[in-house]
């Protein structure tokens, strides 16, 4: 009974080693995965900045804004 009780006692540890080392893994990708977020934010930002001012440069200030009573064009997709 003794030997059954340190058994069941070794393979909870055992357990919870592994369930700790599981945790320190997912954290460490849910960090890299924050971290590769932020930097493809970043990227959609800057391409962002760069076309408006390409756009800009291409079309004027003036095309940047509508007209009085003139309103956006719905977006339709494109089903290829």
């Amino acid at each position: 009974m003794v030997l059954a009780a340190r058994a069941e006692s070794a393979h909870q540890r055992d357990l919870a080693a592994r369930l700790e080392a599981e945790r320190l893994v997912l954290e460490a990708e849910a960090a890299r995965l924050a971290a590769a977020k932020a930097a493809a934010d970043a990227r959609i930002e800057r391409l962002t900045t760069i076309l408006k001012a390409m756009e800009r440069a291409r079309f004027g200030r003036k095309s940047e804004t509508l007209a009085d009573g003139q309103q956006s064009p719905p977006v339709v997709p494109v089903n290829s």
